[in-house]
């Protein structure tokens, strides 16, 4: 849990609080990501009497699986970070229902939006090099290490009939 503390400025329009932290973050099983070092965040808060605005930037290395091989990769991510806390006593009919973060007392705990933030900010496509090539559909080996002896030859399963039909035709014709 990452923990902000806006006592100071929670009811002070204009007020504004400096955070800069480097956190530890556990891995995210369901998307694969781990990180390899401490998540640096830097993140003004600025009240308005009745919400608090967070604004700043979260980096990270992270580490994930090469999506063609599946060696693991590091990268450098730069998150933005914009999200509006409000306290659970103010009034929700003026709030847009998925703008709404509560946070009650004088605690604000950011942790699921910076991870939010950092998946956002994640590559489509994680490649351990540009021209990875892969694993072979066949056996598995890791193309960029060694080459492999299993066939190239990708035959659609709904044509392998044909084919045969085709060897068979082919065959009939070599007797007369």
């Amino acid at each position: 849990m990452i923990r902000v503390n806006v006592e100071r400025i929670k009811d002070s329009e204009g007020e504004t609080l400096l955070f800069r932290e480097e956190v530890d973050l556990p891995c995210i099983d369901k998307e694969e990501i781990s990180f390899a070092g401490p998540v640096n965040i830097e993140i003004e808060l600025i009240s308005s009497g009745k919400k608090i605005q967070a604004e700043g930037t979260i980096q990270a290395v992270i580490r994930r699986p090469c999506d063609r091989c599946l060696s693991p990769v590091e990268f450098l991510v730069e998150a933005p970070f914009k999200e509006i806390y409000f306290s659970t006593g103010t009034n929700q009919n003026n709030v847009m229902q998925d703008e709404w973060i509560p946070f009650k007392n004088e605690i604000i705990d950011i942790e699921p939006e910076v991870i939010k933030s950092l998946i956002m900010a994640l590559p489509m496509k994680v490649l351990c090099e540009q021209n990875c090539r892969g694993l072979c559909p066949s056996c598995g080996q890791n193309l960029n290490i060694e080459k492999c002896g299993c066939s190239r030859e990708i035959i659609d399963p709904r044509l392998a009939v044909l084919r045969e039909f085709a060897k068979i035709k082919h065959g009939e014709k070599n007797l007369e």
